[in-house]
């Protein structure tokens, strides 16, 4: 999409972490490039831009989780939000986000955002955490080996191992060290940047049953890799 591939491939972000909370702020910025990617794909295809967007957001709504739900709804431009069964998240949704049509969304004619509240089917569970993270492990599993296949033992795909020297590969987690709100003094904010790359040494428990992601980073003129900027590609594109 960004770099006029063929429209049919998927566009992926690397965020690399199965819980929001580890750092938000890259979470944020991919959510802000995958708007970005969204809008030239809309400028470059009308039948894209006619059919609209579905976004499946998180189930996480409470605290920082209703604040990445905020920040994604204004940066995708989201002029619809349905809401199953959460009478209280609804409330908040009205009250945060414009409705068509008032002063904050530009006064009369302005695109504002409609919450439309949904009831919950019948026997619908809350999934606990060991469900997720029973799932989440299937769909990994699946990504490297495939489906199972129909009628016959085993799956489709037979991934292929290909050695390379630890000196030929660099390694690098986005957000490095960081530092406890009750280590910093009151009212102080981390000067660390959430998106500054580190590298990682190669040899390290760190990478232990680790998923990596094939990245290509936008590296600066001093010859520092630049993660999730505005101004450049996201380094998280790519497959794991």
């Amino acid at each position: 999409v960004e770099e006029g591939l063929e429209v049919a491939a998927p566009l992926a972000y690397w965020y690399g972490h199965a819980n929001l909370a580890e750092n938000p702020e890259l979470y944020k910025a991919l959510v802000r490039r995958l708007a970005a990617a969204v809008d030239q794909r809309r400028q470059n295809d009308p039948e894209a831009a006619a059919a609209g967007l579905v976004v499946n957001t998180a189930g996480w709504v409470e605290g920082l989780g209703y604040e990445l739900l905020l920040d994604a709804c204004k940066a995708l431009g989201a002029d619809t939000v349905l809401v199953m069964g959460a009478d209280r998240l609804y409330a908040q949704l009205r009250s945060d986000l414009p409705a068509p049509g008032t002063a904050a969304a530009g006064g009369p004619g302005g695109a504002g955002c409609n919450v439309v509240k949904l009831p919950r089917s019948g026997g619908v569970v809350t999934r606990d955490t060991k469900f997720r993270r029973a799932t989440r492990k299937a769909r990994v599993r699946e990504y490297f080996y495939g489906p199972p296949a129909a009628g016959r033992p085993g799956r489709g795909l037979s991934p292929a191992m290909v050695e390379y020297a630890w000196a030929r590969l660099g390694v690098y987690r986005v957000g490095g060290d960081k530092v406890s709100a009750a280590m910093l003094p009151v009212g102080q904010r981390s000067a660390l940047d959430p998106l500054r790359a580190e590298r990682v040494p190669v040899l390290t428990q760190d990478l232990l049953h680790a998923v990596l992601a094939v990245c290509h980073p936008v590296i600066a003129d001093d010859g520092t890799v630049v993660f999730g900027r505005d101004d450049g590609p996201s380094p998280q594109e790519g497959g794991e």
